[in-house]
């Protein structure tokens, strides 16, 4: 989210404040095994796979626009809020 250009510094300040808020979860052991397994039968990018694997095993709903690399892994509860 911070590697795209804002429309303004305000709306940066406001993103970097809500990141700073959410939890940080450590990659794990079972993480990376998991990102294997979904890189393996998806052909996913290995961030998107990290993504998905923490959000499977935490029994998290993923909420992202990227229905492409998303939307159809089995197991990841996925949710495009543009969709809603």
């Amino acid at each position: 989210m911070l590697g795209f250009p804002f429309p303004d510094v305000s709306q940066e300040e406001k993103a970097v404040k809500f990141i700073q808020s959410l939890p940080i979860f450590h990659l794990t052991e079972d993480v990376v095994d998991k990102s294997i397994q979904i890189r393996k039968a998806n052909k996913t990018k290995i961030a998107d796979a990290i993504i998905a694997a923490a959000a499977i095993l935490k029994d998290f709903t993923l909420i992202s626009r990227n229905e492409k690399d998303f939307k159809n892994l089995p197991g990841l509860n996925f949710i495009n809020p543009f969709d809603l």
